[in-house]
């Protein structure tokens, strides 16, 4: 609300840029407006008549957006539950995928760490996004929203003016007659944006300046609030989760040693290599052969226990000389240690002789080989 001190008992006195004379509520006077005071409403006055009165004017669709900010809230939510199907459908496949293994453990928490948390990380943004929304619409209105009055029965101030605004039936939105801005006059909304407001003649022109055009860029900005969040939180919410599931996966552990190994043939009969049961069920066991040059790329095998070959745990591999090979060529070096991952998987170090001396790889236990011992 725009006011100045009434000249005859000091009180703040409501006035608008158009004014010819000054009521005081208090000492209820009216007196000529004082000449410094008339000098600024007149500088304010010109400032207001450079900006376009169309900027100041609520356009169709940012009248329908005032009106009805719940469809647009509305909009928004069933587009992000539109943009979160597939993440949906992919977490789903990740749960189908651990199941069908071995059922669903703690560990595999961590396994379907790339598939759920881009869904996760969508519902977040989907739920930010949300909120901006609202948060943007009801900014919006209380940038337009009127002055309340300063007494009951009083009509309301213009938000860029302070001129009278009367409401029209229950239309939420009225128009000045001084100055041709579009004003909110609904009661909540002018009130909280009147508790907010303060402002003294010296700060006047630089308001108009500044706010005459609020509901043109408030529109706009909610534009872009709405297309951005919708925009960028499939991208984020996927590169995100699969940058969250790398640097868990990463975390080491102790060696899990449930995983039970067992050696299979190698590339040529002098060599064995490293291969492992991925589940045991009613009988049988589902086993994996090493894949020698797509190392830990095999396929499954269903085997009865009866014919399953003798089992070691991955620490049986630490001191022992081992080979990787890739293609026709391979790498070799001494087992260091051994660690498990979040997962569920263990890892080798190795210390593996390269031309510029020895440095520690890690590998998987199933891309190892040895040559087989004497008989």
């Amino acid at each position: 609300m725009l006011a100045t001190d009434c000249p005859r008992c000091g009180a703040p006195s409501p006035i608008h840029v158009g004014a010819q004379a000054l009521d005081c509520a208090s000492c209820r006077t009216r007196s000529p407006v004082p000449p410094a005071v008339r000098a600024r409403l007149d500088a304010a006055d010109q400032a207001l008549a450079k900006v376009d009165m169309r900027q100041r004017q609520f356009g169709q669709r940012t009248r329908w957006l005032i009106t009805h900010a719940w469809i647009r809230v509305g909009i928004f939510g069933c587009l992000t539950a539109v943009l979160t199907v597939p993440f949906v459908g992919l977490a789903w496949i990740g749960v189908a995928l651990a199941m069908e293994q071995r059922g669903l453990e703690v560990r595999d928490l961590v396994f379907l760490m790339p598939c759920a948390a881009p869904l996760l990380l969508m519902l977040l943004a989907g739920g930010i996004g949300l909120a901006a929304v609202r948060r943007r619409a009801q900014r919006l209105r209380e940038a337009c929203a009127a002055d309340p009055p300063r007494v009951p029965g009083a009509p309301a101030g213009c938000h860029v003016c302070g001129g009278p605004v009367s409401p029209d039936g229950t239309d939420p939105i009225a128009r000045c007659g001084y100055c041709g801005a579009d004003n909110v006059v609904t009661p909540d909304v002018m009130a909280r944006a009147g508790a907010r407001r303060s402002r003294s003649l010296d700060e006047l022109e630089a308001h108009l300046r500044e706010h005459a055009d609020a509901a043109g860029r408030g529109m706009r900005r909610l534009q872009l609030t709405l297309f951005g969040f919708a925009s960028l939180a499939p991208m984020l919410g996927f590169c995100g989760g699969c940058c969250a599931a790398w640097s868990i996966t990463g975390i080491d552990t102790e060696p899990n040693l449930e995983v039970e190994y067992f050696w299979s043939d190698g590339p040529d009969p002098s060599t064995r290599c490293v291969g492992y049961v991925d589940w045991r069920e009613e009988g049988q066991a589902r086993i994996r052969r090493p894949d020698i040059g797509h190392c830990g790329n095999s396929h499954p095998e269903m085997v009865p226990d009866a014919e399953l070959p003798p089992m070691f745990s991955v620490d049986t591999l630490v001191g022992r000389r081992m080979r990787q090979y890739r293609g026709d060529t391979f790498q070799e070096g001494v087992v260091l240690r051994v660690h498990g991952e979040l997962d569920g998987r263990n890892r080798a170090i190795v210390l593996v002789d390269t031309e510029h001396g020895p440095r520690e790889r890690e590998m998987m236990p199933t891309c190892l080989c040895e040559p087989r011992p004497a008989p």
